[in-house]
């Protein structure tokens, strides 16, 4: 059951062991590729606004993974098993789309790999991730603040995209018309 007032509570069973790919991915991206950390980090084409909401969606983002470290997951409950069903959805295409980043050109839209079947999956598959580790945990925290972080960055979503289009030309806008923004119909 879901209790009304979250766990804190530090622990060798909590939900930091689901964020640790999540995180051990981003960081191995950030520190042996300079050109994919460049690329990630590039709000040079983002209005005021966009940076904001830009931040405010990577503040949620890190909130969560924090949170991640006090919550202690369900183990042995159906929170747990549906939570790492979802969870397990989310890290294998995120690792994946992590590489195909890191492998493409600056000076290409990256399309290859995961991108075929999503325009946006680093985003798409972590908030699996945390939303996996949310229900593992049965804390409805973590699950608002999931859904928040989705609900924030889809502006810096629509933000890259702009970017995208812009830089990349044509070619990228028919890869808008034949990829979805997150997968499948959405």
């Amino acid at each position: 059951m879901i209790s009304v007032i979250p766990a804190f509570k530090l622990g060798w069973g909590n939900g930091w062991i689901g964020a640790v790919p999540l995180m051990l991915t981003m960081l191995m991206l950030f520190l042996t590729n300079k050109r994919a950390s460049q690329r990630a980090m590039d709000m040079s084409a983002y209005t005021v606004r966009e940076r904001i909401r830009t931040l405010a969606s990577t503040y949620i983002f890190f909130g969560a993974v924090l949170y991640s470290i006090v919550l202690p997951l369900r183990w042995g409950t159906p929170w747990f098993y549906i939570g790492l069903i979802v969870y397990a959805c989310g890290c294998i295409p995120y690792i994946i789309s992590t590489v195909n980043f890191a492998a493409t050109p600056l000076n290409e839209p990256i399309v290859s790999g995961v991108y075929r079947i999503s325009r946006n999956p680093l985003y798409l598959f972590s908030a699996l991730i945390l939303l996996g580790i949310g229900i593992a945990g049965a804390s409805w925290l973590m699950i608002v603040l999931v859904i928040l972080f989705i609900v924030v960055n889809h502006s810096t979503v629509l933000a890259e995209e702009r970017f995208c289009s812009e830089k990349y030309g044509e070619p990228y806008r028919t890869y808008m018309r034949t990829v979805p923004r997150y997968l499948l119909f959405f």
